[in-house]
């Protein structure tokens, strides 16, 4: 046989087996209709780079995803973490078929638009109401794109050891730091004050991406070299202007310090009392192995022998610690280990005087390094003596940038002291809208007072604090109280998110109440009615606040005096000493098919480990019905979704416990939901069978003719909450279904048909 004929003969196909291929392309072309799913939730912009885009993080396997700016002859993976059925159409929600299979599947766009991600249990398009993550990746593109700023900032030589480096203390959402000396294999830990997105790059500011992701961001390095950080407030490389502290550990290296530099004296028990410095034998700890200088310690004094002490209080509390002996000398407290093998920096003082005091809070059970040096020669610091004392005064409050806002509530003993306006003066001009002037147009404030005007000396001295509000209500506050005012306290309040302090210093964000003393005496503050001693011209009125807010204040020691501040809080809004650990949006609790469902939105996450929904018939017995995960860390929206798929009939109440990483937690209001008469039956009127849906667990389902008698009818259960009539006996009529459970009974009418 010729070749050519050998080519004819295993070309011709028998026609049984054209009758099969063609059965199985109409086969192909009636399963391309498949899954529609009626319910949006979850948009995104296509991705450019071959990192995974989350689209959503609770898709029901009843919804579709919409991704927007997909690009021709790319090629992109949609992927479900429930697994399931993926259906890709384009133009519309019920556009042509692009793809279909299982999770994770791939295709190729064949034109530009907007893509639609239909997702089903199975490709029978079954549903399910359970919280699945969506992701999208272009398996096409090339590299990760991430953020590029042209502006540095801040230079530093990589850590050698476990102590977070300071980089910076005023880097912009637009610039990037440099480090030099990283170490290939090394695994570091990036970390901004104000959270935000961050991007890794090598070689050059512009170089190859080696890791990007929200702060804290983790990478290892993939070579020597030097590095460079580039910081914005999202993905979208978003900008702001606000000093924001940055920070780099490696949390990889292992630190070896030199024999001896450990070796300290223990101190058994505190108080100590003018005890003689015992000095090392020689200058152990130096440079070479504290990469990380505590706190404002100068450098310079790091070249004595140096003296170092343990000890561990019983009681935790403020403790003075004094030294006094030789010039330039310095007092530095670490805890976790010696200051030599990676001692975290808890506190430092350093001078050109002989006598040196540091206050510093220690916590009881905890072991601090106590290191005591001076400068230039040995036996520094020998001779000397040291004290260490229970002080009553704490240490002042030092937040002079918003990014150093702490979080307050009632302080007896709140210290302030003239501490300038620290990095950078974010406080707009006066008569701006973020620092309005009432006296130059004679109108009273928004608020109905004639006070003068708000900082109208900037900001001075300042301390920046946060008010968390857990229940609303009427807010008011008192600083300097109790006769204690000994200058102008003057101060301004803002609402306060994440972005507050990018709009703060960028002036779009104006004032809720704000107060330039008239007196320096008597408090100064929100009151409904002026405390004892206080004068009309140092009061606003108070301030109605919701539940789980946050308000920022910037407090102006126009005096300049270093004393304690009487912080006091009243009214009928409740403050909470802690940051709260979620920023609340919103939480809705709505009856669906097959139970409650149950959606929260939160606006930012700190520390949040996890949230708790619970339910309760009578407003006072609580029970869990589902936990959920936070994202623990977060300045972006997020939405959460949850079911009750076991609500049992009768009004019933749901609310959050939003629980910290430490424990601690808070309620979110409570939401209501009725119940009672709560099923649904389909198809309705009814030919063959029906089906009940919102079947509480237990409850019993009973088919009734126009007589009130049972028609006996094979119910099955299903484990979505719905009752499936599949089997009965009964002529064409009206009918009512009855479901009894939980003390409750519902009855819906029933046509049957023939």
């Amino acid at each position: 046989m010729t070749a050519a004929a050998q080519r004819m003969k295993a070309t011709r196909v028998p026609q049984s087996l054209r009758l099969l291929a063609l059965l199985a392309a109409a086969l192909v072309m009636e399963a391309a209709v498949a899954c529609i799913n009626a319910t949006p939730f979850g948009t995104a912009t296509a991705p450019t780079n071959n990192t995974p885009l989350t689209i959503s993080t609770c898709t029901f396997q009843s919804e579709y995803n919409t991704v927007n700016g997909i690009v021709a002859g790319a090629t992109y993976q949609v992927t479900s973490s429930c697994g399931g059925y993926v259906t890709v159409r384009r133009g519309t929600p019920g556009g042509v078929i692009v793809a279909q299979g299982n999770s994770p599947v791939s295709f190729t766009a064949p034109v530009a638009g907007t893509y639609y991600l239909h997702l089903n249990t199975n490709a029978a398009c079954g549903t399910a109401s359970v919280c699945c993550t969506t992701t999208i990746t272009c398996t096409s593109c090339t590299g990760t794109t991430g953020c590029v700023n042209t502006v540095a900032f801040g230079t530093v030589t990589a850590p050698v050891n476990l102590t977070p480096l300071t980089i910076s203390t005023c880097t912009y959402q637009s610039e990037y730091n440099t480090i030099n000396a990283v170490v290939a294999g090394a695994t570091y830990t990036v970390a901004n004050s104000c959270g935000g997105y961050i991007t890794v790059r090598q070689t050059t500011f512009n170089g190859p991406v080696v890791a990007q992701g929200n702060a804290p961001l983790t990478f290892t390095a993939p070579a020597n070299g030097t590095y460079f950080v580039h910081y914005n407030t999202s993905a979208a490389c978003g900008t702001a202007s606000t000093c924001c502290t940055t920070t780099i550990t490696c949390t990889s290296c292992t630190v070896t310090p030199p024999a001896g530099a450990c070796t300290a004296v223990n101190i058994p028990s505190l108080p100590v009392t003018n005890q003689a410095v015992a000095c090392h034998a020689s200058n152990l700890l130096s440079l070479a192995n504290i990469a990380n200088i505590c706190g404002s310690a100068s450098t310079l004094y790091l070249g004595g022998n140096e003296a170092l002490y343990t000890v561990t209080p019983t009681v935790t509390g403020n403790y003075a610690i004094n030294y006094t002996g030789q010039t330039y000398s310095s007092i530095w407290v670490f805890s976790g280990a010696c200051p030599g093998a990676g001692g975290l920096c808890q506190g430092s003082v350093s001078g050109t005087g002989a006598v040196q005091n540091l206050t510093v809070t220690m916590t009881a059970g905890v072991q601090y390094w106590i290191l005591f040096d001076t400068w230039p020669s040995p036996p520094s610091p020998c001779p000397g003596t040291f004290s260490i004392t229970t002080s009553s005064v704490p240490p002042p409050v030092v937040a002079s940038d918003c990014n150093q806002a702490v979080n307050v509530c009632t302080n007896i003993n709140f210290q302030i002291d003239p501490n300038g306006f620290g990095t950078v003066n974010e406080v707009p001009p006066l008569g701006s809208l973020g620092n309005p002037d009432y006296l130059t147009d004679g109108l009273p404030s928004p608020w109905g007072t004639d006070n003068w005007g708000c900082l109208r000396a900037g900001e001075l001295n300042s301390t920046w604090m946060i008010v968390n509000v857990l229940t609303g209500g009427s807010l008011e506050f008192t600083f300097g109280g109790l006769g204690t005012q000994g200058g102008f306290y003057d101060w301004i309040m803002y609402p306060y998110n994440a972005s507050a302090c990018s709009q703060v210093a960028g002036n779009t964000l104006a004032p809720v109440r704000c107060n330039w003393n008239g007196v320096s005496f008597g408090g100064t503050g929100l009151a409904a009615t002026l405390p004892a001693g206080g004068d009309a011209t140092n009061f606003e009125p108070p301030l109605m606040v919701g539940s789980y807010t946050q308000w920022l204040i910037c407090f102006s020691n126009w005096s300049s005096v270093t004393t304690a501040v009487p912080l006091q809080f009243g009214g009928t809004a409740v403050v909470s000493c802690s940051p709260l650990p979620v920023e609340l949006l919103s939480f809705e609790a709505e009856r669906r098919t097959g139970g409650v469902q149950l959606e929260w939105v939160t606006a930012a996450e700190r520390n949040a480990s996890r949230f708790v929904v619970e339910r309760s018939s009578d407003a006072e017995a609580w029970m869990e019905v589902a936990t959920v995960a936070a994202q623990g860390e977060s300045h972006v929206t997020l939405v959460y979704r949850t079911e009750d798929r076991h609500a049992p009939y009768g009004q019933l109440y749901y609310r959050l416990r939003m629980v910290d990483s430490d424990g601690s937690f808070v309620h979110s209001p409570v939401r209501t939901v009725g119940m009672a008469g709560g099923h649904t039956v389909v198809p309705n009127p009814a030919t063959e069978g029906f089906t009940v849906w919102d079947v509480p667990e237990g409850a019993h389902v009973e088919l009734l003719d126009a007589l009130g008698r049972e028609v006996p009818v094979h119910w099955e259960r299903h484990a979505d909450g719905s009752v499936h009539a599949s089997s009965f006996d009964a002529v064409p009529g009206l009918y009512s279904v009855r479901v009894a459970g939980s003390g409750a009974v519902a009855v819906t009418r029933l046509l049957l048909q023939r």
